[in-house]
Order: structure tokens, then sequence, then C-alpha cells
């Protein structure tokens, strides 16, 4: 999804007030963002017990893991040598401008 100019003029300025140092291996302050989200995704927990063959089959087990919760992470990079610095999207309340596109808020992000 492209971004307006009005929702780009928001993340900048929320970037602004976020990002207010140099980058830390160049040490250059010269950030940009991407337009497209980043989506971590996180392994499941581990069992709290050890998987026998019987419930491996049963609840899909080791074999098939289900994925944890997903972060939607805006990436912001440094013009000068590239670094990447991912920012969760809910944190800095920019959730809302990808709507309908990310999951909700998972707990904790």
């Amino acid at each position: 999804m492209a971004l307006t100019p009005d929702q780009q003029v928001r993340i900048t300025n929320m970037l602004r007030m976020k990002l207010t140092e140099p980058c830390p291996l160049c040490l250059t302050k010269n950030w940009q963002f991407g337009e497209n989200l980043v989506m971590l995704q996180t392994l499941p927990s581990p069992p709290r017990h050890r998987p026998t063959v019987l419930t491996t089959l049963a609840t899909g087990g080791p074999l098939s893991p289900r994925p944890g919760p997903s972060y939607p992470t805006l990436p912001v990079m440094c013009q000068n040598c590239g670094n990447t610095v991912l920012l969760n999207v809910y944190k800095l309340g920019l959730a809302d401008l990808w709507q309908g596109q990310i999951p909700a808020s998972p707990k904790g992000s």
C-alpha cells in the first residue's frame, strides 16, 4: 500500500520524536523509513512437557509448530551506512495507518 503524503508526514513527525540520536554505526543522522512493514514472526513457546508420539500426532506437535504472535515493524534505514532499525508500529502509535493489513496488537507489543 502506498502511503499518502499526510501519512508520510505523520510517520516522519513520529520518527523525529523517537530517533533523536545518530546512527550507532556511522554516527550520521540521516534516517529514512520504508513504506512496507516488516513482520517479525515469533516462534511458539516450547512445550512444558516432553512430547510423545501421541501428543505429537494429536496436536501437530514439533512436526508442524504453530507460530507465535507476529509484530509489524516499520523499517528505518540509515542513508549513509544502511544500518536498519525495526520499530513496532503499535508502540509508535501508527498501526492504524495499515489497518486491515496487519494483525491485531498481540499482548505486550
